[in-house]
């Protein structure tokens, strides 16, 4: 096995219900390096232009890459690779959060997932293989009461990976949630391949440890290099203001460099980004999260304590949410624009898509057509 690989791919077909675990070719690490160019070779070899991507045809491939799990810090995301349902082609589609380094862990570089199982189903993963089990008490719930009952079934550590409502009915910018709706695979329809395959949600269990790398000494004296340069960063840098603001910070440079999506994108500023913006957002903070082994933290947990919206808690908005619902449908309300985030990760929807079906139908309406 190469240094900084898990060792195995697993293929999982839902229709046959049989589980295949093989070693990681050599030459695949080499030629691919992992992540996406593990998916993206697989896609191209599995699935033809003709396939239709709700169909049992379509694959599904979760892979991660070398440096995932590793002491390397900000460096742990999986991908995903299939053919997508809102586009018709080629998609890929990322996550942060632990499911990455929990699939090292276990000792897997890529799992495959072909067919349909014949009820909901969901898989769960080890370090000794994987089972395919019944979630037709899990159908029809949303992403966080998945989670919470997968669990208090499996292991409270585990890392899970579940659609919503919005999955089960093949809605085409479904998403796919993770680590208590704070972190999704969020685009081109994720979430709709998953549930045209019955599958409810993918469970990972595994302890941490430490992957063997090539160099140790190396890789801890590039880690500490890293690390050094982070803390070294002078206050109002971008590495602190990231730390500070998250991915909201960008409202207020998109916006001072006028390339903020507005109006359905008709504008490129939107003169009430303040009411929206880091500092607004600010307001509402109430802790900091971080993806696995990541100093910077950009994650910011949300909660409304008063007013309309009163109890929402929410992972953001993040930025891309904030230009989605503010500035496409220019809303100026924070804590609003953070209930409609809350309601898209417990039903399985992509923020992003889903503010701008909001905007395009507000401006149907404005011009009279709807």
């Amino acid at each position: 096995m190469i240094p900084s690989y898990g060792g195995s791919i697993l293929e999982i077909d839902l229709s046959r219900k049989r589980v295949e675990r093989r070693s990681t070719p050599e030459s695949l690490c080499k030629e691919y390096i992992g992540g996406k160019g593990f998916g993206t070779k697989t896609l191209y070899e599995r699935v033809g232009g003709d396939v239709d991507p709700l169909s049992p045809d379509n694959v599904l491939v979760i892979s991660v890459g070398p440096t995932a799990g590793t002491k390397i810090p900000s460096a742990s995301k999986a991908n995903f690779n299939f053919k997508s349902p809102l586009t018709g082609g080629y998609a890929e589609s990322h996550i942060g959060g632990y499911i990455a380094p929990k699939l090292k862990w276990a000792g897997y570089d890529m799992i495959i997932i072909t067919g349909k199982s014949e009820k909901p189903a969901y898989i769960q993963i080890d370090e000794n293989g994987a089972e395919i089990r019944d979630a037709s008490h899990l159908w029809g719930k949303t992403t966080y009461e998945t989670e919470e009952i997968l669990k208090k079934e499996t292991d409270e550590n585990a890392a899970t990976l579940e659609i919503g409502p919005a999955g089960e009915n093949l809605v085409k910018f479904a998403c796919v949630c993770h680590a208590e709706g704070w972190r999704q695979a969020g685009r081109a329809g994720t979430g709709a391949v998953m549930g045209s395959k019955n599958l409810k949600a993918i469970v990972v269990i595994s302890d941490q440890k430490e992957v063997e790398v090539a160099d140790s000494d190396a890789l801890d004296g590039l880690v500490k290099e890293v690390l050094d340069n982070i803390k070294r960063d002078p206050a109002g840098t971008l590495a602190e203001n990231y730390r500070k603001y998250g991915t909201p910070l960008m409202v207020e440079r998109s916006n001072m460099m006028r390339f903020f999506p507005t109006r359905y994108w008709h504008l490129v500023y939107f003169e009430r980004f303040e009411k929206i913006g880091p500092k607004e957002m600010a307001k509402y903070v109430v802790s900091n999260r971080a993806c696995w082994n990541c100093p910077l933290a950009c994650g910011k947990l949300v909660e409304i304590k008063d007013g309309k919206y009163a109890g929402t808690r929410v992972e953001g908005p993040e930025y891309e949410t904030l230009f989605a619902f503010g500035g496409l449908c220019e809303i100026d309300d924070l804590p609003a624009i953070a209930k409609l985030n809350d309601l898209c990760d417990m039903y399985g929807l992509d923020t992003i898509t889903m503010g701008n079906v909001a905007g395009f139908a507000i401006e149907a309406y404005r011009l009279g057509k709807l």
